[in-house]
């Protein structure tokens, strides 16, 4: 007997139409169709994960392969979510769904032992259909939420400050002044055994002097001014705790006393409250003839206090004393205060933060300034660049930017991506923004540049050794403190005259001291003499002059003097003795700059015109052996190199920019640049890419992009520096998030604007504020600076509704929080050691990741099908047919199955699905 294919058949029993529908449904339901694009996506995912490797030379197993990352590409400029998220990439998972599909429907009939592919296949586009919707409703962004506000309340009005390092700001209460500024920080201020809480310390200033403010979280601020008294024989003085403060006690003979440190959050490291931190001053104890030491009180804690000496630590731990904690216990020290009443109410309260900022997105942000106002009154207005490069440099302007290599010309990649307009807004109206330019990796750097008014010559030279490594050197003809490098091996000067210029080709010259006097019969003597360098000195044998009584002897050497006039001179200074005075001279290179100087009186107060029984005269020779020398006319740009082992030997080459020559032992020098009128102009600097740290380059910091805003005729271009947050104004600033650098633009209709380069911020339906912050460390406690010894940490949160604050959610590392759709996860913190590598406490803002999953559990329940299908094909199925065939086998030992098919005989199914079965 001949059964049908299952190709033969729709879902197992139905006839397949004829019709134009029939090469389209055999295509889809190809199985090599579903095998190319499986081999296309592995390709396309392999491409976009891992990148390409190729030789980089016949000898591919001798030497290394390359790398690229092809979405990096111009061409391209994706990440890799967005790489998976392209048209070419949505259209091969599109097919890949239509061919499971009618491949299911056609080939495979849906029986007890075809289950299992069918729940495999279904759950593959079930899982599709959850990527569609998971992928195309993505949000994923970060937010800072800083663990505390300082607020000021005044009977009618309420400000707020955030809590962080360094923070300053001013109290008027109408009356009086008073500035404040955050001095230091305690994360974990212990209040009572076993519990701590978020401080605060402030120095302020006020109508009576200076105080300190102590801010404890859940209490009201408390002002105190503190003072050390102290007692010596009976006199008693008193100090204010402030730093540089100073007095003396015991009159002449007494003690100076200074305070020299002041420590807010000293850490109490013995007695009941070890872990606790106090108030800590100290004070820095003079007396005449004696020995410095410095004293340390606790406020609170008299029993603490004890001197240290410097350089040799504490002293109870030196001998000489005898255990005693103090150098001399005549005198006395104590650190008290009094409570400063405020006119107005400071205390902590949580920090609300409403937003959060979209990952790898780009936004111009904008807002006008008001007259009168301070910039932070003013909130952002966000305009969404869409299409920004993210891994190339584009430069429309080649002269906007300096190059990565100086020696090498810009390249021109022109971009012209308009800002999203807005109905509303500063940016609303006639004025056309777009982004014209984007760089990677750039900082901003002032340097030499053509279109000055003076003549000034540059010149920057490179100097590259045979391993390959080189060395840049920026000289200036006219500067007497930049016309050298390198020791002065290399040097650069400006020539007027082919005279000057042939000065140059007559070798090498040591400097050359010229002196004349008259003889006994009045005739004159003139003597001329390289000066060496073992020829200076204050201890050198005075060397006579043939012919008369006079002797000299070269004392020191002054090049390249700025002189007041611009210029510059190189000086000698010779004895020069006499049978009745020794005469001390300045020769000077410009003959008419010596000076004689009294022997016993060298401060330069008592110089004169030089005697004239003696003449003398200063030529500094050329010292550099490498020597760039530019001019107008014939003279041009060409470098002269004399032989190290010959004063006569030179060699002489002409250099335009870009041109080397080669030096001796495989150097080379290399003119990269030459300007004659020179001037200085801030632009970005392109980083070369082997200069770049890795997560500066991740967190975008040093990004720029150039704005270009056209008001009618008018053109104005601004280079912006990137921000990963808007932040409203500097006292948001987070330390290791990067600075506040807004950039100020005014418009011919007289409106200033300020903008700022960051990237698209959302607005949470509640904001979140930070309750607790806690590091859990590892067995032996956190090191600073690594991060492995940290196990955990945890942002305790709550979320702002219209009903009150909600209850604490838990956000540690691998344990998110929901809340209306976000999820959030912990992303970053505050380190007690920042990148700058300042120390500080730290942990006063904690980093949340925030994100939606719309569609996960559709792709959950998608993956749970597959697998459940997989395991129901692998496992059950074989039980299946095998009971199966157990079954047909018993049924032919006992007769009951015939083997032509009789009458009374079953008719076997087929086993296999997709083949032709015949019996």
């Amino acid at each position: 007997m001949t059964t049908m294919t299952p190709k033969d058949t729709v879902s197992g029993g139905a006839s397949t139409p004829g019709g134009p529908l029939l090469p389209v449904l055999k295509f889809f339901s190809s199985v090599p169709l579903g095998i190319v694009l499986l081999v296309i996506l592995f390709i396309y995912s392999w491409i976009g994960s891992a990148g390409l490797f190729y030789p980089t030379s016949p000898l591919i197993f001798d030497q290394p392969w390359a790398h690229t990352m092809p979405r990096q590409w111009r061409a391209f400029e994706l990440t890799e979510f967005e790489w998976f998220h392209t048209w070419f990439f949505d259209i091969v998972i599109a097919l890949i769904v239509v061919n499971v599909t009618v491949t299911t429907l056609r080939r495979i009939p849906l029986t007890i032992l075809s289950a299992g592919v069918w729940c495999i296949h279904v759950g593959v586009v079930v899982l599709a259909l959850g990527s569609v919707i998971y992928f195309g409703t993505k949000v994923e962004g970060d937010t800072p939420v800083i663990r505390r506000n300082i607020m000021v309340q005044m009977p009618d009005a309420t400000e707020t400050i955030p809590a962080l390092l360094d923070n300053r700001f001013a109290v008027n209460d109408g009356r009086d002044r008073y500035i404040f500024s955050v001095a230091g920080i305690e994360p974990e201020h212990r209040v009572d055994a076993g519990s701590t809480v978020f401080a605060v310390n402030l120095d302020a200033t006020g109508p009576r002097g200076d105080f300190n403010v102590s801010l404890v979280d859940g209490q009201p601020g408390r002002g105190f001014a503190r003072t050390v008294t102290v007692t010596w024989q009976g006199q008693t003085v008193t100090l204010p705790v402030s730093l540089g403060a100073a007095t003396t006690v015991g009159g002449r003979d007494g003690y100076q006393l200074s305070v020299s440190d002041i420590q807010p959050d000293w850490t109490l490291m013995t007695g009941p409250d070890a872990g606790g931190s106090a108030f800590g001053v100290v004070v820095s104890a003079r007396r005449a003839g004696g020995e410095t030491f410095m004293r340390q009180l606790l406020d609170g804690y008299p029993e603490f206090a004890e001197d240290f000496i410097p350089g040799r630590g504490r002293v109870v731990k030196l001998e000489e004393f005898g255990g005693s904690s103090f150098v001399d216990d005549t005198i006395e020290m104590t650190l008290s205060r009094t409570e400063v009443p405020l006119p107005f109410r400071l205390a902590l309260s949580p920090a609300p933060q409403h937003y959060f900022w979209e990952k790898d997105s780009s936004a111009l942000m904008c807002r006008e300034l008001k007259p009168d106002t301070d910039p932070g009154d003013n909130d952002w207005w966000s305009y969404p660049i869409n299409g920004l490069p993210r891994y190339n440099d584009y430069v429309v302007r080649p002269e906007d930017v300096w190059p990565a290599d100086p020696t090498e010309a810009q390249e021109s990649h022109p971009l012209a991506l308009r800002v999203a307009g807005r109905s509303d807004g500063p940016l609303a109206g006639t004025l056309d923004v777009r982004v014209t330019g984007f760089l990677r990796y750039a900082v901003m750097d002032e340097r030499e540049t053509g279109g000055g008014q003076a003549l000034n010559p540059f010149v920057r030279l490179r100097l590259q050794d045979p391993s390959g490594q080189f060395q840049d050197a920026s000289l200036f003809a006219l500067d007497p403190t930049r016309r050298t490098t390198m020791n002065g091996a290399v040097g650069f000067d400006w020539v007027r005259s082919a005279a000057e210029l042939a000065r140059y080709r007559d070798g090498w010259q040591q400097r050359r001291l010229t002196i004349e006097a008259t003889d006994a019969t009045g005739q004159p003597v003139r003597t001329s003499l390289r000066v060496s360098d073992d020829m200076i000195g204050s201890e050198t044998p005075f060397r006579p002059l043939p012919g008369t009584d006079l002797s000299f002897r070269v004392t020191g050497t002054f090049d390249n003097l700025a002189m007041a006039e611009g210029d510059s001179i190189s000086v000698l200074v010779v004895e020069l003795k006499l049978p009745d005075r020794t005469i001390s001279r300045w020769v000077a290179s410009d003959p008419a700059r010596s000076r004689d100087v009294d022997v016993d009186d060298t401060s330069g107060h008592s110089m004169r015109a030089p005697d004239p029984v003696v003449r003398t005269s200063y030529d500094p020779g050329i010292t550099a052996r490498v020597m760039f020398v530019a001019g107008d006319g014939e003279i041009g740009r060409r470098v002269f190199v004399y032989a190290a082992d010959g004063q006569d030997q030179v060699r002489e080459e002409p250099m335009v920019p870009g041109s080397s020559i080669p030096l001796l032992n495989g150097y080379r020098l290399t003119l990269a640049e030459y300007v004659r009128n020179s001037r200085r102009e801030a632009r970005p600097a392109i980083v070369p890419p082997g200069q770049r740290n890795r997560n500066t380059d991740l967190g975008r910091y040093q990004q720029w992009i150039q704005v270009e805003l056209r008001e009618g005729g008018t053109v104005h271009r601004k280079w912006l520096p990137f921000h990963r947050y808007s932040y409203r104004d500097v006292d948001e600033a987070l330390p290791g998030l990067g600075a506040y650098q807004p950039t100020r633009l005014r418009l011919a209709d007289g409106r200033t604007l300020e903008m700022m380069f960051s990237r698209e911020r959302f607005r949470m339906s509640d904001p979140v504020v930070l309750d607790q912050f806690h590091m859990i460390a590892h067995t032996g406690g956190y090191e600073t600076g690594r991060t492995n010894t940290i196990r955990d940490w945890e942002s305790h949160v709550r979320f702002l509704t219209d009903q009150g604050p909600s209850d604490v959610e838990v956000v540690a590392s691998n344990q998110p929080a929901s809340w209306k759709g976000l999820w959030f996860f912990q992303s970053f913190w505050d380190p007690p050691r920042g990148e700058d590598d300042v120390p500080r406490n730290g942990l006063s803002y904690t980093g949340l990741g925030v994100g939606n999953r719309r569609g996960v559990y559709i792709q959950l329940l998608g993956c749970c099908m597959s697998v459940g299908g997989m395991l129901y094909a692998f496992y059950a199925k074989p039980v299946i047919r095998r009971r199966r065939r157990d079954r047909v086998y018993a049924d032919v030992a006992a007769g009951r199955l015939g083997r032509s098919g009789s009458s009374g005989a079953r008719e076997l199914e087929p086993v296999a699905a997709g083949e032709e079965v015949s019996s």
